[in-house]
């Protein structure tokens, strides 16, 4: 049976029982290489698709594309739901939790690799401009209803934004799924707009370490 969208068959997953879900297509193949017998599977659109092996068990690292260096990551415990995608799948009432099981084991694969990390709420936000108050270079204009929400989120205690965990969460809980999520911090946005160099590289490098990490706990309960 084909799976829609993605390229593959569903025979091409027998036995993968966890997914490894980065936003960005060229992140898959640096998350399966640090894996055992990476292989690519099929790219369609934005959905890039590997699959690799990790203590012997069958993993699938898919991209979904969703749209000074750090070694912090956030592990989200839930997720704010600034987006639309999640309301197909259930109300605005329900709440995008992450697994407790799959956030312990990111927890536990932070700590392996000696990565500091943040525990806590992240807002999900359809856009990355106006949705997480960010003037675009065009015109420059957010919404009224807008202004202010940085610092609103900040004050509720919420960590970052990001564009994936809410929809994640939400689709995850509603199917009887698992699902977790560990974010690199590429900078703190109450101190600065402006990316040092390398920064995306190391937060990337640090929440692949932590995901591979956490895989293995996973595969083995």
């Amino acid at each position: 049976m084909a799976v829609n969208h993605l390229g593959i068959d569903a025979g091409q997953l027998k036995g993968a029982t966890l997914a490894l879900l980065p936003g960005d297509p060229a992140r898959v193949g640096l998350i399966a290489a640090t894996l055992d017998d990476p292989a690519a599977l099929a790219t369609e659109r934005e959905f890039t698709t590997w699959r690799a092996r990790s203590v012997g068990t069958p993993v699938v690292v898919t991209s979904t594309g969703i749209g000074g260096p750090s070694r912090d990551v956030v592990i989200s415990t839930g997720a704010v739901r600034l987006e639309g995608a999640s309301r197909h799948f259930a109300p605005p009432e329900y709440p995008a939790v992450a697994d407790f099981g799959v956030t312990g084991a990111l927890i536990e694969g932070a700590a392996a690799n000696d990565i500091t990390f943040h525990l806590g709420i992240t807002a999900s936000s359809d856009t990355f401009y106006p949705g997480q108050e960010r003037q675009d270079t065009y015109r420059g204009y957010v919404l009224p209803d807008l202004h202010g929400s940085l610092t609103m989120w900040r004050a509720l205690g919420v960590l970052n934004y990001e564009m994936e965990a809410a929809t994640l969460f939400v689709m995850a809980s509603t199917m009887g799924l698992r699902a977790g999520a560990v974010l690199g911090v590429i900078l703190n946005r109450a101190e600065t707009e402006s990316l040092a160099d390398g920064a995306v590289a190391m937060a990337e490098q640090n929440a692949v370490l932590v995901a591979t990490s956490a895989a293995a706990l996973l595969v083995e309960q």
